[in-house]
């Protein structure tokens, strides 16, 4: 079974370009630092509120990179806020994205390959292997959306981490996307960590706008 991680970051490839949408590509990063804390909330070792995120159970959850965050956290001088800690995993797993596409490689999920932009600078795509997994989870998300079923714990933070991606048009078709829109976003406010997620990008792109000046 794949993590949250893994199904967020394959939502957001393209199938064919094996890229990842501009808008979605300036999210992702944070969103996959946020998703390594869901699941340790998802495995009841963390519990977060609006202002802190603390250890409840100090077991290992047999994920080196879960684990690593987990100790992090435990040996905090002080109760930290989600959004540190989002901030705080980004910079621990610092080629994050890199290290998933490269695990979906090795699972004979995507492939990569070398390419060049306009025929000059060097890129790297990952292009799916076989869409019918992808497609799989797409069809998980819809179906709670537009059918209105009721999602299980991992899909409703799986969702919420696609609003704050910005990845629900690529979801959705254009007939779709004003209700879907709604709902996605209902879902993801009632996610305190998601939330988090959220507010780290914004005062991440503020930072970079001022920056600018």
């Amino acid at each position: 079974m794949l993590d949250l991680s893994e199904e967020l970051l394959l939502l957001a490839v393209h199938e064919e370009k094996g890229s990842i949408p501009f808008d979605a590509s300036n999210k992702i990063d944070f969103c996959l630092a946020g998703a390594l804390l869901i699941e340790l909330e998802l495995m009841n070792r963390v519990k977060a509120d609006k202002k802190t995120l603390q250890v409840i159970n100090r077991t290992s959850t047999g994920n080196s990179r879960l684990d690593t965050l987990l100790n992090l956290i435990d040996h905090s001088k002080k109760v930290r806020s989600p959004s540190y800690w989002i901030t705080k995993s980004k910079g621990t797993f610092k080629h994050l994205r890199h290290e998933y596409l490269e695990q979906l490689v090795n699972q004979g999920i995507l492939r990569e390959e070398e390419r060049q932009i306009f025929w000059i600078f060097p890129s790297t795509a990952y292009p799916l292997r076989d869409t019918l997994l992808k497609r799989e989870i797409r069809d998980r998300v819809r179906l709670v959306i537009l059918r209105e079923e009721t999602p299980s714990p991992r899909t409703a933070r799986l969702i919420a981490l696609v609003h704050a991606c910005g990845l629900t048009n690529t979801i959705f078709d254009k007939e779709e996307r004003k209700d879907a829109r709604k709902k996605v976003k209902a879902l993801a406010k009632e996610d305190l960590l998601v939330q988090a997620i959220i507010k780290t990008i914004q005062g991440s792109n503020s930072g970079a706008y001022a920056g600018s000046f």
